[in-house]
């Protein structure tokens, strides 16, 4: 694959900025290859994944079954289940060797399809799962991280805290806050052709435009694209 023609890159939810953090990633899809296609709800984005055309799947979204009575406000408009149609159409797409980048909040979406969690290789917890605050922020490749070429960074954004990751994920880097709390913030996994990369960061613009400039988000996208 020298390139990725046609991405789908979702957006929307609740509490961040999606259409602004989701502009940095349209703008660094134009500067891979990518015609994007801009949607913001599921059943959008499923019903394009059937198109064969599509190569990568961009979870920049906040869309999950939202249990509880805090959400009570906003489920009307923002929740969400996948049906076993779209896990289907999910599983064709991983199939024929389709490619998954997942950023922030995707670990928290699509929570009714197990599916989902193996294939971006991890999710949030609701029993164990937490962040801070925005804050300051040292991001550190680990060896694995430094093979593919990544950097050292500083940004501030919410720091993912006990995600569960699944088996066969590579952590690629770890966020370190002032209190010296360490977690592995992305990480990357290959079953066959599929590949899918997770970054927890990004909670909003800036924190977006910084996993650009660092070349985070370039390096991942540059992997996902090879063969």
């Amino acid at each position: 694959m020298s390139h990725l023609e046609h991405q789908v890159l979702l957006s929307g939810g609740i509490n961040h900025v999606f259409e602004e953090s989701s502009s940095v990633l349209e703008t660094l899809g134009r500067s891979h290859g990518f015609i994007s296609h801009h949607v913001r709800h599921p059943d959008q984005a499923f019903e394009l994944l059937k198109t064969e055309a599509i190569k990568l799947f961009t979870v920049n979204a906040l869309f999950w079954e939202m249990h509880g009575e805090k959400y009570d406000p906003h489920r009307e408009q923002w929740y969400f289940a996948i049906s076993e149609q779209q896990r289907e159409i999910l599983q064709t797409f991983v199939s024929r060797g389709g490619r998954l980048l997942g950023l922030h909040t995707a670990s928290i979406c699509f929570s009714n399809c197990p599916d989902w969690s193996n294939h971006l290789g991890g999710h949030w917890e609701w029993t164990a799962s937490f962040h801070p605050p925005p804050e300051p922020l040292e991001i550190t490749p680990t060896p694995e991280g430094e093979r593919m070429g990544l950097k050292a960074f500083t940004t501030i954004d919410e720091q993912y805290c006990s995600l569960h990751r699944a088996e066969g994920t590579v952590p690629l880097m770890t966020a370190t806050s002032r209190a010296g709390v360490t977690e592995t913030a992305v990480w990357c996994r290959q079953v066959g052709r599929f590949k899918s990369a997770y970054s927890a960061l990004g909670h909003d613009a800036r924190a977006m435009t910084n996993q650009v400039t660092s070349g985070l988000l370039p390096r991942l996208v540059q992997w996902l694209q090879q063969d």
